[in-house]
């Protein structure tokens, strides 16, 4: 008989395919890890389904077609009494893992033993499955910033507040003791978490991934006035590199800590809260949010009265209809906006972060 064990399930990153403007052949980047063959024979056949939160299957990989990572050339069905592993990386198409909620890889494999059946049939063995890791914005705070928001806790109470409204997760990784993490910078000047650490987050997290840090230069720009100027930068992976906005290649998100401090003052919580979300915001939504015209977005691209305070433009109406015409079906949903002003500028984000762009419970 055949036995299977299951790994876990990393997430490498998100692959453009090249073609950053065209979305249809972009692809989720999933590392099933590894799995074992137990049996004195090699499996005869074995394919990896892809069950959406539903539970529905919306994708079968067949294994020999997919390339081991363990052994070079391998079909990925060797098997031994001893347990032979096997790891393979799936592309997975974005718009399959559109819905919010748990995926689960199963692992189907048939042992090669008919011979020995009375029917005379290969028989499956039992089926494991592995589940992917929720999809969230996780911050990787840095250990000059990390010092200084020690004494500023609303501020990522007010962040996360924020993005929980639309149903999405800021998970903050503080590193050592709580310290910050040790960020390395590499030879590009971009900086870059400490490999072991990168590799450790892949098996873990899922989603996007963004360095936080203090402005290095620690110099004022005078050029502009106080009032016109932005307090934060957002540096997103390069173009044309691999396993964009993962732990291996994340955005990189500095602030002027100092230089607002100096200028918000009383309002400086709020000011700093709004500016980390701006930033935020081009990294979650891969950049295609862009600055803002409209001076009451927290996506404006100066510093205003606005940024001083709470933004929140309540919620806004948004009506889907059937693709099928004469049905004239059509679903209704209260979405809210918080310190965004336009649905678009939500669902880029929630897409951006590999969420659904509408949440069931927003739902009318």
């Amino acid at each position: 008989m055949l036995r299977v064990e299951a790994g876990p399930v990393e997430y490498l990153g998100y692959d453009d395919g090249g073609t950053p403007e065209d979305e249809s052949d972009d692809n989720h980047l999933c590392y099933l890890r590894w799995y074992a063959l137990y049996s004195g024979r090699d499996s005869s056949y074995g394919e990896i389904w892809l069950y959406d939160p539903d539970l529905d299957r919306v994708k079968i990989w067949l294994v020999p077609v997919l390339e081991c990572v363990v052994h070079e050339g391998c079909d990925g069905l060797t098997a031994n009494l001893n347990g032979e592993t096997h790891g393979v990386i799936v592309h997975v198409p974005v718009k399959l893992m559109s819905k919010e909620g748990t995926y689960r890889f199963v692992l189907h494999f048939y042992d090669d033993y008919a011979d020995s059946y009375k029917d005379h049939q290969v028989k499956a063995a039992l089926e494991v499955n592995q589940r992917t890791p929720e999809p969230a914005l996780h911050v990787w705070v840095g250990q000059n910033i990390a010092q200084k928001l020690k004494n500023y806790k609303n501020i990522t109470q007010i962040v996360d507040d924020a993005f929980k409204r639309i149903f999405v997760t800021v998970t903050w990784h503080w590193g050592p003791n709580n310290l910050g993490c040790p960020l390395k910078r590499g030879p590009d000047g971009r900086l870059r978490l400490p490999s072991d650490v990168a590799k450790e987050a892949n098996r873990s997290f899922r989603g996007i991934h963004v360095l936080l840090e203090d402005w290095p230069l620690g110099t004022v720009d005078e050029s502009l006035s106080s009032l016109h100027r932005w307090y934060g930068e957002t540096w997103h992976p390069l173009p044309g590199s691999m396993y964009k906005y993962s732990p291996q290649n994340p955005a990189m998100t500095y602030v002027r800590f100092d230089e607002l401090f100096e200028v918000a003052q009383r309002n400086f919580e709020w000011a700093l809260a709004n500016v980390l979300i701006h930033e935020f915001t081009h990294a979650a939504s891969r950049n295609s949010v862009k600055d803002c015209l409209q001076v009451s977005c927290v996506m404006y691209f100066e510093l205003s009265r606005y940024h001083l305070c709470e933004i929140d433009h309540g919620s806004a109406i948004y009506t889907t209809r059937s693709l099928i015409p004469f049905l004239g079906r059509t679903w209704t949903y209260n979405v809210p906006l918080g310190p965004w002003h336009s649905v678009n500028e939500v669902f880029a984000i929630r897409k951006g972060i590999g969420l659904g762009e509408l949440h069931e419970k927003w739902s009318q």
